[in-house]
């Protein structure tokens, strides 16, 4: 996992360094938070299960990517915008208590010259499997804080039902949920611009126990697919 993290680290630095035009209009504000809104806001990566309080973690390391190519050409057409924006991101999940499970993904400003972003999730699962019921549900709400590209700051809020079956050492998960995203841009046409957008946010995965946790999930917002590879321990 370290290796990969560094491998991550080191691609994103060199391969994939962005930054936003000048001058763009409200027009292509608004397509840049539904682009980057959508794209960096965080993953849950986990099955509808709950984790015990003690020891209940899991911790690794988050690659995720998303389709930047709308964005290529806006403004003035100084910016350095790559069809596919790759976010590497460290990541937590610990259990709390009452079925309650916190979500951490985080990557801090600097790092790689690219999106980073800082969120956190709430999950509680409130319809637990067991003998006569195939399956576990849960419901989140997830807070991601976005900046970067040289011009770009934004939130996401995010809430909806993630279910989950459990075969043993693989976990498949399904989930939707309503995404509202709102951030701003600088050195616009008109100085600072914001725009808002909201989507529907459905996603699916799977959870693999092996010696090494490992995690694959898909997304689907406004019909462009997304996704997030993980991988960690379980304790």
């Amino acid at each position: 996992m370290k290796h990969l993290a560094a491998l991550s680290l080191f691609f994103a630095t060199t391969l994939l360094a962005a930054s936003l035009p000048t001058g763009m209009t409200q027009a292509e504000v608004d397509k840049t938070v539904e682009v980057l809104g959508t794209g960096g806001a965080t993953r849950l990566l986990r099955s509808a299960e709950p984790y015990p309080f003690y020891p209940g973690i899991k911790v690794g390391f988050e690659a995720l990517f998303f389709s930047s190519s709308s964005l290529i050409g806006m403004g003035n057409g100084d910016g350095s915008m790559p069809p596919v924006l790759f976010v590497p991101r460290l990541y937590l999940a610990k259990g709390l208590v009452a079925d309650v499970d916190l979500i951490l993904s985080f990557l801090p400003g600097g790092v790689v010259p690219s999106l980073s972003t800082v969120g956190a999730a709430l999950k509680w699962t409130f319809l637990s499997e067991r003998e006569n019921i195939p399956g576990s549900i849960a419901a989140y709400f997830a807070y991601t804080s976005l900046r970067g590209l040289d011009r770009y700051l934004g939130t996401d809020l995010e809430f909806g039902l993630l279910a989950s079956r459990d075969l043993v050492r693989v976990r498949p998960f399904l989930g939707l949920g309503v995404l509202f995203a709102s951030g701003t841009v600088q050195n616009t046409v008109s100085g600072q611009l914001e725009g808002r957008h909201s989507t529907f946010h459905l996603f699916g995965g799977i959870e693999w126990e092996l010696p090494a946790n490992i995690t694959l999930q898909l997304d689907l917002m406004n019909l462009n697919f997304q996704g997030s590879v993980f991988v960690g321990k379980k304790f």
